[in-house]
């Protein structure tokens, strides 16, 4: 969703797609297209190839989509379905979809969904990122698992100085749209692939969240065109912000705008206003690693104390953390 007319295909049985378009439908109140290769019980024994190709040929067919979004579930992982051979075939059979099969692994019994997502993001520049991009002024954000409103700010903080992000896996316009009058197959919003192809010139990358290397999009340019990535905490509370705004003012040569400073000074007034009611108050913040380490540095700066923070991430995901003292489970 966070690419230009691109539809997802969840390459495994009906339910699947069910229940993650259900999950999706419910957190944004959006539609969602998500196909779905339809495995039956023999493609369980002799691989779901045909069950594959004609999903995309009928989702080519009936949207015309620029991408084609391949991710595997359980059941596909599990009996050993080899997807990239199998997309290079259709490519070869169908030379109308080459270069627009685009693949990512997501079993969910093998990690987090932040984590599945960190990793279609590197899948997404691996496929789209070639070599030879012209050097060019805008930075590229890689984008962290937030809310719309929070991709839009992302993107308005670098606009008000005086750049214009290209941002892997922006969803804020595709997940939440506007009411529209005329109805379209595909919703509007999301990078084109165009767009994503310039990354590797961009001057610099930034990272939100702690996606680990080997998901982490911006480690792969970095290491495949050797473009510049600075890994930055999810901008949440005003240290984690105030980095990302120094980064912004180093890499534009521009000082701060006057309304961001004074959006600095309403909030930090505002702390001060409701710290009698909230300084020194225990709490526990349970969620996404991501989401967890913001919180945390977030609410010790209000005056909270932290006296649990637990996420359902790989151990590590925490370390900051428990580096200030502060109790983790993971």
């Amino acid at each position: 969703k966070g690419i230009h007319r691109c539809v997802p295909i969840l390459h495994g049985s009906q339910g699947c797609s069910t229940y993650i378009r259900r999950f999706l439908i419910g957190h944004y109140r959006e539609p969602v297209d998500i196909a779905s290769s339809s495995f039956h019980e023999t493609d369980t024994v002799f691989g779901g190839g045909a069950q594959l190709s004609q999903a995309i040929l009928n989702v080519d067919r009936q949207y015309r989509p620029r991408v084609i979004a391949v991710a595997t579930t359980c059941l596909a992982e599990t009996i050993g379905e080899d997807v990239p051979r199998l997309l290079r075939g259709f490519e070869t059979q169908f030379p109308e979809l080459a270069g627009r099969l685009l693949f990512s692994p997501a079993p969910s019994y093998e990690t987090t969904h932040v984590r599945g997502f960190q990793r279609a993001l590197r899948c997404t520049a691996q496929a789209f990122c070639a070599a030879g991009a012209a050097h060019h002024p805008r930075p590229g954000l890689v984008m962290p698992m937030g809310s719309p409103a929070d991709l839009r700010h992302l993107r308005d903080l670098c606009r008000a100085f005086g750049v214009d992000p290209i941002a892997l896996g922006d969803y804020s316009d595709s997940m939440d749209g506007g009411l529209r009058d005329d109805v379209h197959g595909l919703v509007e919003g999301g990078t084109p692939v165009e767009e994503l192809s310039k990354l590797p010139g961009s001057p610099l990358i930034f990272e939100f969240g702690g996606a680990p290397l080997k998901e982490s999009a911006g480690t792969w340019l970095n290491q495949a065109h050797g473009t510049p990535c600075l890994k930055l905490a999810t901008p949440i509370g005003i240290e984690a912000t105030d980095t990302f705004l120094l980064a912004l003012k180093a890499l534009t040569g521009r000082e701060t705008p006057r309304e961001i400073l004074d959006e600095r000074l309403r909030l930090l007034d505002s702390l001060v206003d409701g710290h009698k009611l909230a300084g020194g108050a225990r709490i526990a913040v349970y969620g996404d690693a991501d989401l967890v380490v913001g919180l945390c540095r977030f609410l010790r700066e209000v005056g909270l104390e932290i006296a649990l923070a637990a996420t359902g991430e790989e151990r590590g995901a925490l370390a900051f953390l428990a580096e200030t003292g502060i109790q983790t489970a993971e």
